[in-house]
């Protein structure tokens, strides 16, 4: 629902301005959650490495086999972070952008320290995606060796 739409329907005194940074603060929330989405599929993959190794224990091989294969769910998971903080780096250029030629030390500070940690997001996620996809990680050794080979993210 575009600005002017939804200034019509339920905010009728709400300005352009105010009405963008609703827009803003609701696709933030959005982005918010994907990098929550990401944080439980990295959760759920490591429960399906324990419940492996639970089965090797257990003498279950076929069944610890099957599941033992969380690289799918790591590689979305990540991938969905990566494109989250993409999003949040956007996000911080647009404010440093916006700022007044006048804006004080601190308000140009915040965003630059923003930026940066945008950045390191960013970069923490292309860091694990790239030793995802080299580390061939595709469920064919034990799952002993996954728990102790792959951290969770």
């Amino acid at each position: 629902m575009d600005a002017v739409q939804e200034n019509s329907q339920g905010f009728p005194e709400a300005t352009a301005e105010q009405m963008q940074k609703l827009n803003s603060l609701s696709t933030t929330l959005g982005f918010q959650l994907l990098f929550l989405t990401s944080v439980l599929l990295s959760f759920f993959a490591t429960c399906r490495q324990r419940e492996a190794l639970c089965c090797e224990i257990s003498g279950e091989a076929k069944k610890a086999e099957e599941l033992a294969n969380v690289f799918p769910l790591r590689c979305k998971g990540t991938a969905i972070a990566i494109g989250a903080a993409g999003y949040f780096l956007w996000l911080a250029l647009q404010g440093q952008a916006k700022l007044d030629s006048d804006a004080s030390f601190a308000v140009r500070r915040s965003a630059e320290l923003s930026i940066l940690e945008a950045v390191l997001v960013l970069g923490a996620a292309v860091v694990r995606m790239t030793n995802l996809t080299t580390s061939g990680q595709t469920g064919t050794q034990s799952v002993v060796g996954i728990a102790e080979d792959q951290e969770p993210a």
